[in-house]
C-alpha cells in the first residue's frame, strides 16, 4: 500500500523558509510512512514540534502521534525531522516550527477480471462439445 499524500498545515513563525523546507521533507516522509503501512495500516495526523536554533539546525523533535503509529515509524520522522535546516530564524533568536501532518493511505484499485485457468478449460470443453453436436447434426 502506497502513501496518498502528506499534507503540511503550517504555523511558521519567524522562520521564513519553513514550508520550502519541509516541502523538502515530503518525499523521506512519505518512506517513513510507507514504512508502516507495510506493517500496520494506519492514518491520523502526527504533530512535530522542532525546536530551531539561531543558525537554522533543528535541535530537538517532540512529536504527537495517535496510537498505531508504531516506533519505528516515529523513530524515522524523528530522524527526518532532525536532519532539517531551516534559514537562520529572523532576529537571530532560537525558534520553533510546529508542523501537523495528514497521514493517509492511498485506495487500492481493484484487481482487474481475469479469466482463470479453470475457465479457460472449461469454455475450450464447451467449445469441443458444441462442434462435436454440430459435426453430428
Amino acid at each position: 500500500m502506497q502513501p496518498r499524500r502528506v499534507g503540511l498545515s503550517l504555523p511558521v513563525g519567524a522562520i521564513i523558509d519553513a514550508k520550502k523546507e519541509l516541502e523538502r521533507a515530503r518525499g523521506p516522509l512519505s518512506r517513513c510512512y510507507a514504512e508502516q503501512l507495510n506493517r500496520e495500516p494506519v492514518e491520523g495526523d502526527v504533530t512535530l514540534d522542532l525546536s530551531v536554533d539561531p543558525l537554522g539546525m533543528v535541535t530537538s523533535v517532540n512529536q504527537q502521534a495517535p496510537p498505531g503509529f508504531d516506533g519505528a515509524f516515529k523513530g524515522c520522522l524523528t530522524m527526518v525531522a532532525a536532519s532539517l535546516w531551516f534559514e537562520a530564524p529572523v532576529g537571530g533568536g532560537p525558534s520553533r516550527v510546529v508542523v501537523t501532518i495528514h497521514f493517509v493511505p492511498e485506495p487500492t484499485a481493484p484487481e482487474p477480471l481475469r479469466a482463470s485457468s479453470f475457465d479457460r478449460i472449461g469454455t475450450k470443453k464447451r467449445r469441443a462439445l458444441e462442434e462435436g453436436r454440430r459435426a453430428t447434426r
